[in-house]
């Protein structure tokens, strides 16, 4: 990689940006990655908590799912898992009629 060397104060200013923006990403992709290794390990604990997820066998999961457990994670309020999980389910596959784009037909509809 080259090696900036500014001249004048905009360039520094410039140069400056660039490390913050650079040491902001590698910060917001730490915590990414220690959240996913906090998920990983309560997945492994409690298989049966994470409907869409736990039927891959290591591999990722599609679109479809992944979006229906970030659905009923965001449900997931004061109520029993079961009920959570089941209203999820409903709402994307019986009301909205499982669509591909499940964010896109939700907020088409607000």
């Amino acid at each position: 990689m080259a090696t900036l060397q500014p001249h004048s104060y905009a360039e520094i200013k410039v140069v400056r940006n660039v490390i913050c923006e650079q040491a902001h990403d590698q910060y917001v992709m730490n915590k990414y990655d220690r959240v996913r290794e906090i998920l990983l390990a309560e997945m492994d604990r409690y298989p049966d908590e994470w409907p869409y997820l736990t039927e891959y066998d290591g591999r990722p999961a599609g679109k479809k799912d992944a979006n229906k457990f970030m659905l009923g994670a965001i449900m997931d309020f004061q109520m029993r898992a079961d009920i959570v999980w089941e209203n999820a389910r409903r709402l994307s596959e019986e009301i909205l009629g499982d669509p591909d784009d499940l964010w896109g037909e939700i907020s088409g509809r607000s």
